[in-house]
């Protein structure tokens, strides 16, 4: 198997839903060279745990390092010109017992006697004979390759890679003698060899999408078979919307292709297809789908169709379904994470942002997520308003995605705790999506999950290697009657509130020493404005006027209720003036005795003048837009 050819199979590996039958490690031999001996040279292999390499030998010693002829670069200092016979023998250790090698890839750099890379331009050819020998066996050999041919001095392209195919994969075993002889091919002007790699190529397993069960009736493992486009087959051979319903529940009995095939068998009752004849599993025509195929080597239908996918089935009861408890993700934090997630409402209505808006008193922030600690995230407080029809989500993420991250958008518009619809979006730093809300979605709060993976998993509830948010949509009627907002103030001493339907204008107005701070529909700040304008809707609404405390009620320490710290306020004294400095207004600035009664105040200023007050030991709390400080102070 060719390296471009592993590495295909690998990235197409990426998009099974269902655990395949995995390929096994690609173990790759890489070198470290401390000076020009073969003692100096540190051997690292790599993609098979607990295997150790060393070379043990070399025929000749290396060239020093260059520019070119890099440490990481095994180059004999002797040239191909001369007719040497170069030989490396390599020991490899901790081999498991099946260890099976179909090809291996050598990493090769054609260079010059400078230490430089060989010109590929000038028509002359530096041929090598390459023979690969486990324990003294010979695996396989290259012959007359021209290992300058076709190469780019001055860019990328700089080195091949060139393949040995043996007759037979061959199955050495541990301790590995692992020995590369090279000489000069039947032509060659003049080169140097180096190589940088070595890779063991394993050959590719049997395609197997899913985990078998040794009989009918002792599966442990289910599977839905899946369209495209996320329909499920279920036992009457129909094809049905997702969701985990018994009747699309199947799994598959046999041992392997080779072994005749797999029985598939509806897991409700037991009961396999077409009298329990055997199928073997193929890779489809369309890249990730697969298909059954008959001993006439006929892919069989299936529903009407002859192409589909596997993913777990994970059976949900009732009760959770009914309650809309989903299920939680399992996996690992990513390096890619989300900053922000904005989901657009209806006109009328706030659209839904991640994280939450912030206010300082004085505007409206939207502010960006730091990397969180944990995989999974649930933001609960608020919710974006959708109906039947088109709306936009917008996810901006931590830096541009790599490659194999994948970004899916996941929706439960029949409120049935199952996430059945889905949709991929195309993967870059800032990303939108259009969305589209069934006619028939249910109506009332559902939810929505955002899943960054680069596990090559697609389904809501599949293990994650990267971050999951989930947000909440309410889907309303848009078309009933208006119905006019409910007003009210957050205490009745502070302030009223009010709402003109002609208008469609809710106006605060604070009451006594009290000031008016934003309006708020249930944890979302709506506008800073006391007059504000808000619509009429489809759906009853109620917005709260927040107001200070009013100090014409106060009488004591105990009934200031502000208890959300404000960090950025420091208090300081000079001479009998209280200062207060703070990253947002300054609202009110209250001094205490120590008994806890009310000495004296001042609103809407960051100065308060204690020049009448008597000497002595006082607590001064201060009320910004965002919070509050308290400070003990000594007035001389």
């Amino acid at each position: 198997m060719s390296l471009k050819k592993l590495l295909s199979c690998l990235a197409f590996g990426l998009l099974l839903t269902a655990p395949a039958a995995e390929a096994a490690d690609v173990l790759e031999l890489t070198f470290r060279r401390t000076g020009t001996a073969a003692s100096s040279v540190t051997t690292t292999a790599t993609g098979i745990d607990g295997v150790t390499a060393t070379l043990k030998s070399a025929s000749h010693q290396f060239k020093n390092s260059t520019a070119s002829v890099t440490p990481t670069i095994l180059c004999p200092d002797v040239n191909g010109n001369s007719s040497p016979t170069i030989t490396l023998e390599f020991e490899l250790t901790g081999l498991p017992s099946s260890f099976t090698v179909e090809d291996l890839n050598f990493d090769i750099h054609a260079l010059n006697s400078g230490g430089a890379y060989q010109q590929s331009d000038d028509n002359k050819s530096r041929q090598f004979n390459v023979t690969a020998q486990f324990n003294g066996t010979t695996f396989g050999s290259l012959d007359d390759i021209d290992i300058a041919k076709n190469v780019n001095t001055s860019g990328a392209e700089r080195h091949q890679v060139w393949t040995i195919q043996a007759d037979e994969p061959a199955t050495p075993s541990s301790p590995l003698t692992l020995k590369v002889t090279i000489t000069k091919g039947t032509s060659n002007e003049g080169c140097f060899f180096g190589l940088s790699s070595i890779r063991f190529n394993t050959p590719e397993p049997e395609v197997r999408p899913f985990e078998p069960a040794a009989a009918i009736g002792q599966a442990s493992s289910f599977y839905y078979i899946q369209s495209p486009d996320n329909q499920v087959l279920d036992n009457n051979m129909q094809w049905i919307a997702k969701r985990p319903d018994p009747a699309a529940k199947w799994y598959f009995v046999g041992t392997s292709n080779a072994d005749g095939g797999y029985q598939i068998v509806e897991a409700e009752n037991d009961t396999p297809i077409n009298g329990g004849a055997k199928y073997v599993v193929t890779r489809g025509e369309t890249q990730g789908l697969y298909s059954f195929v008959d001993t006439e080597n006929n892919p069989i239908s299936l529903g009407g169709a002859t192409e589909f996918l596997f993913s777990n089935f994970r059976s949900r009861n009732a009760f959770a379904l009914a309650s809309q408890l989903y299920t939680f993700p399992c996996g690992n934090l990513g390096s890619i994470y989300v900053t922000s997630a904005t989901v657009s409402s209806i006109q009328g209505f706030a659209d839904l942002h991640y994280p939450m808006a912030t206010s300082d008193g004085t505007a409206i922030t939207y502010p960006q997520a730091a990397k969180p600690t944990e995989r999974y995230t649930m933001l609960s407080r608020d919710h974006a308003t959708v109906t039947p029809g088109d709306f936009n989500v917008a996810i901006s993420l931590s830096k541009a995605p790599t490659d194999g991250l994948r970004t899916f958008l996941y929706f439960d518009w029949d409120r049935d705790g199952y996430f059945e619809a889905s949709q991929e979006i195309t993967g870059e730093q800032d990303m939108n999506a259009t969305i589209t809300v069934p006619n028939d979605a249910v109506l009332g709060e559902s939810r929505m999950r955002i899943r960054l993976t680069d596990n090559g998993l697609i389904e809501a509830d599949d293990d994650v290697n990267g971050q999951v948010i989930d947000l909440f949509i309410n889907v309303v009627d848009a078309s009933g009657a208006q119905i006019a907002p409910t007003v009210k103030p957050n205490a009745e001493n502070r302030g009223t509130a009010t709402y003109d339907e002609a208008t469609n204008m809710a106006s605060a107005t604070a009451l006594g020493t009290s000031t008016f701070l934003y309006w708020q529909e249930k944890t979302r700040v709506h506008s800073l404005e006391a007059s504000c304008e808000i619509a009429p809707a489809c759906t009853p609404r109620t917005f709260v006027a927040v107001f200070s405390p009013n100090l014409e009620e106060l009488s004591a320490i105990d009934r200031v209720t502000i208890d959300t710290p404000d960090n950025s306020a420091s208090i300081n004294v000079d001479g009998r003036i209280i200062n207060v400095n703070a990253a947002t207004d300054v609202r009110l600035i209250l001094i205490f005795g120590l008994d806890g009664s009310l000495k004296l105040s001042g609103n809407g200023c960051n100065t308060l003048d204690a020049s009448t007050m008597p000497s002595g030991i006082y607590i001064v709390k201060a009320i910004t837009a965002t919070g509050s400080a308290t400070s003990k102070v000594t007035l001389h």
